[in-house]
């Protein structure tokens, strides 16, 4: 009984760990930041940093009679490709986002490409098709330093972006502090089994 009893206490602590190591996964969709001017610095919203070399803009409506508008508040990225890491500074994990053509271009369609800088080196690459409306991209990027966003057959910008799925922490490696655990629960396990065996 008393072997049950600790075998018990040692999971639920194993379990415990697991719950508050997990990465926490967020949606940066904007909100309540439209108005102002465009700026060519930094934006730093829900945990992520947006940065760009030319300008970016968060509006909440489309401007003139194109662009991918979806009533939210959303960014728009100008002339450049844009850059977007955690604002910890850690790796983390990329889920999906919505995209569509901004203003200043009347092309239907065009491409973007999504380049994943990942964590320790590498890259990975995705072309994607955008239209003057937003549609949901879904990726399973994992342990990510940054992504960006280039557009070159769009002038290098214009792109509206809203709805990034992420979770900070890029989930695909343990802490440390996990593994030291999690080996200290189990070698309570062995210790305890021994001693029932003596007994």
């Amino acid at each position: 009984m008393k072997i049950s009893k600790t075998i018990f206490a040692l999971l639920s602590l194993v379990g415990a760990l697991a719950i508050c190591s997990s990465s926490s996964a967020a949606i940066v969709n904007f909100e309540g930041m439209a108005g102002g001017d465009c700026v060519q610095t930094q934006i730093d919203a829900g945990g992520l940093s947006f940065n760009t070399g030319y300008y970016q803009c968060l509006r909440n409506t489309a401007t003139g009679t194109q662009g991918a508008d979806n009533g939210t508040d959303f960014l728009i990225n100008g002339f450049s490709s844009l850059t977007v890491s955690a604002t910890s500074g850690n790796p983390f994990d990329l889920y999906g986002l919505d995209l569509g053509i901004s203003f200043y271009n009347g092309n239907s369609s065009d491409q973007v490409t999504l380049t994943a800088f990942l964590h320790g080196g590498g890259t990975s690459a995705e072309v994607l098709n955008v239209g003057q409306s937003f549609a949901s991209y879904s990726f399973n990027l994992t342990g990510l330093d940054a992504f960006s966003i280039s557009s070159p057959a769009l002038g290098g910008g214009y792109v509206a972006v809203d709805n990034i799925d992420f979770s900070q922490g890029g989930g695909t490696v343990p802490e440390p502090e996990s593994i030291a655990l999690v080996g200290l629960a189990l070698a309570g396990l062995g210790l305890t089994r021994r001693k029932a065996k003596q007994a």
